[in-house]
């Protein structure tokens, strides 16, 4: 988090592939006073990924404001709905994944991760993409009325359970 330069945050604690048994835990997070919610994409096959999509879609569910934003970690998604270059920043990147020392230790997933992006880049036409896919909730898309906002201010993400805030 220092690296990145992110000051608030918190832990939740849930050891690797436990999520499934402790999901109850995101309710507390009062993730509906978020603007977005990022979370691992759907087709993620890791089960903490996938808990933490399929939980944070059922406490959204009724949000009239707050947007789910899926990102990719090792599954694609079929047809994303935002593309972001990261060609400047895929060193930087390498460089945050490296400091997760337990994670890279069995295997080199900077290179891994950046290879993805790479890939989505020549879609793009890009050196580095991340691939995004906006969803609304149900309410939002029985009401049109509630989009996306150019006044959003607060990001919470969502990654093997671990909760960063980001305020803007």
């Amino acid at each position: 988090m220092e690296y990145a330069g992110i000051k608030k945050y918190s832990n939740l604690m849930v050891p690797d592939r436990e999520m499934r048994y402790n999901l109850n835990i995101l309710k507390k997070l009062k993730l509906s006073s978020y603007d977005y919610v990022f979370v691992p994409n759907k087709y993620e096959t890791h089960v903490d990924h996938y808990c933490i999509y399929k939980k944070v879609r059922e406490i959204l569910r009724w949000a009239y404001r707050t947007k789910v934003v899926q990102y990719e970690v090792w599954a694609t998604q079929p047809r994303p709905t935002l593309y972001y270059d990261i060609s400047l920043l895929a060193e930087k990147k390498r460089a945050f994944i490296e400091k997760y020392e337990s994670q890279v230790k069995a295997n080199n997933y900077s290179e891994k991760a950046l290879a993805l992006n790479c890939y989505r880049g020549l879609k793009a036409g890009k050196k580095y993409v991340e691939a995004y896919t906006y969803e609304k909730s149900f309410l939002q898309r029985l009401f049109p009325i509630f989009s996306f906002s150019r006044e959003e201010n607060k990001v919470i993400i969502f990654l093997l359970g671990q909760r960063i805030s980001l305020h803007f």
